[in-house]
């Protein structure tokens, strides 16, 4: 089963996941994310070469009789579709759209409208987290830790500031591995396991925001319990029907 959705691509993912458990129609669901934004930047956009990384992760969801994954909401809204795309692009470009010298990018090279996203994520997020508290029946209080998609540090910076939490409820790992798109979180995640930062019995709210645009959030307690293996380990519980 494949889909598309770029940045809020790892929480959707949880919930289809979730719903084939829950039904019954899987008991196992090995969920991967994997993306290569590089063949997408124009080599001399400095402004995006500086942002995005290339990444994959593996999550495994299982039936669990302490399921992990709680309420989910969704949302999209197409008229930002143009806000980070690339024009064309899946075939040999036409000899008109070759670059020219002068031409600031190539048409199937990447495009962001940074402004606009900054302000798209700054109406959306903070609704969205209401929204999934209310759902879950939970307090901002019982929050741990804020697992958002890693833009940007500043627009993560700016979150901060707008949900009024301090570093460690909202962190972040872009030093690392930049913006990997719909591999942000479950790295995050990894790294997070990996420090001791999360551990079983820790509340969260995964954030997925951007391309499209369109957003996602579910609520999430770690009940994974670390054992030897290697990469990451983004192991997470549902609840078989």
């Amino acid at each position: 089963m494949d889909y598309n959705l770029g940045c809020s691509g790892f929480v959707y993912g949880l919930a289809l996941a979730d719903g084939l458990i829950r039904s019954g129609a899987a008991r196992r669901v090995l969920l991967i994310t994997a993306e290569t934004y590089s063949k997408y930047i124009d080599p001399t956009d400095r402004s995006l070469r500086t942002i995005f990384g290339d990444g994959a992760a593996a999550t495994l969801i299982e039936a669990s009789a302490e399921p992990s994954l709680g309420s989910f909401v969704f949302g999209t809204d197409g008229r930002g579709a143009d806000t980070l795309m690339a024009t064309k692009g899946g075939a040999r470009p036409q000899a008109d759209a070759i670059r020219p010298r002068k031409r600031k990018r190539w048409p199937s090279s990447l495009y962001m409208d940074g402004p606009e996203l900054v302000k798209f994520t700054l109406e959306v997020v903070p609704p969205l987290v209401n929204r999934l508290l209310v759902a879950s029946g939970w307090d901002r209080d019982d929050v741990d830790l804020y697992l958002m998609h890693q833009a940007t540090s500043f627009m993560l910076d700016h979150l901060r500031d707008r949900l009024h939490l301090d570093e460690e409820r909202l962190p972040i790992a872009l030093q690392d591995y930049g913006n990997t798109v719909s591999s942000t979180i479950p790295l995050l995640i990894h790294d997070l396991r990996a420090t001791g930062r999360l551990r079983p019995g820790k509340q969260s709210l995964q954030i997925g925001f951007g391309v499209g645009f369109s957003w996602a959030g579910c609520a999430w307690t770690e009940t994974w319990q670390a054992r030897q293996s290697r990469g990451v380990e983004s192991a997470v519980g549902s609840k078989a029907a």
